[in-house]
């Protein structure tokens, strides 16, 4: 009976490892066709199967078991990237006391269409202090949280009366204009510009549409987006949901187009869920050259699907006073 099953089982792990070797190949075509880079996007957990699969069959003992150890590890060693770099709650008082003039934090957060608790992510949201928020998925059903939410920031832009777009980005300083999506006009955006001319920082909130929906939209969201972003002058920075892997040539290519430079952290945050198995990092922020990403980190679950993104960023001179 045993043997029978080690035979069932190797030819499971063989299945196993034909199929995500296939898959880590089409992956790699990403660049050549928006279906293809559909794989790409799970390309540390394709690599993590394939190395247990070829491991089980070395061993040549319990295959079924090793793959599913193998498997365990793989979303267990996402999770724990996850959680090392889960970070504390941006704190107000003690950033005013140690914080330079050009450091500030930058929250961005998928909110959740169907978040069930609106009143208790807008707490959530006024405990972090962070000078920015970009939330996205903020659409008709969250616009009462406004009220609590300008207590703290009072200076805000918003499409969230549109299912289609529902982006916000809050911030506690004001800034000199702003702007959304028209609707039907490209990927969902809301945006606020500090200062003018070439000492200008622009920052755009957005979210992409996934490509599981439709791999030919996303790729030209990202496309638009990219070129979008080029249109400001003085210094951008991208922050939201962009659906999309750093595994991804989605990703890469768009790096490449709009000219900023990505966060330089790989921080899954999706799905979140209570018992913290975040494995995707769908959640983004670039930025011009000159801007840096001091610190990097996520939140804890707060009822989204996705985790909260942190940023403290370091200002360029030019532009700290438009932010006080």
């Amino acid at each position: 009976m045993l043997a029978i099953l080690d035979r069932f089982g190797r030819r499971l792990v063989k299945g196993v490892l034909l199929l995500s070797l296939a898959s880590l190949i089409a992956g790699a075509l990403g660049r050549y066709s928006p279906e293809l880079d559909l794989f790409a996007n799970a390309r540390g957990h394709l690599l993590g199967l394939f190395a247990f699969a070829v491991l089980a069959l070395w061993l040549d003992y319990r295959p079924v078991l090793v793959l599913a150890l193998g498997t365990f590890i793989t979303l267990a060693g996402h999770a724990l990237l996850a959680q090392q770099n889960e970070g504390p709650l941006f704190d107000t008082a003690l950033a005013a006391a140690s914080s330079q003039p050009g450091d500030w934090t930058v929250l961005s957060l998928n909110t959740d269409h169907k978040h069930s608790d609106s009143a208790g992510l807008a707490d959530y949201l006024m405990s972090t202090g962070a000078d920015l928020l970009v939330l996205t998925e903020f659409g008709p059903n969250k616009i009462a949280e406004f009220h609590q939410l300008e207590r703290l920031y009072p200076y805000r832009v918003d499409c969230a009366t549109d299912w289609d777009c529902s982006i916000a980005v809050l911030s506690r300083h004001p800034f000199t204009t702003a702007g959304s999506t028209p609707e039907g006009a490209g990927p969902a955006m809301a945006w606020i510009t500090f200062g003018q001319g070439d000492q200008a920082l622009t920052i755009i909130g957005t979210e992409i549409v996934q490509p599981l929906r439709s791999p030919v939209l996303h790729t030209r969201e990202m496309a638009h987006l990219a070129a979008f972003a080029k249109e400001f002058k003085g210094r951008v920075l991208v922050a939201g949901d962009l659906n999309t892997t750093p595994w991804s040539s989605s990703f890469a290519r768009f790096g490449e187009a709009s000219g900023l430079t990505h966060m330089g952290h790989f921080l899954p945050t999706f799905p979140s869920g209570t018992e913290g198995l975040p494995q995707l990092a769908l959640d983004h922020m670039f930025a011009s050259p000159g801007i840096h990403f001091d610190e990097v980190w996520i939140g804890p679950d707060v009822g989204a699907a996705h985790r909260p993104l942190f940023a403290e960023v370091q200002v360029p001179n030019a532009k700290q006073a438009a932010l006080h």
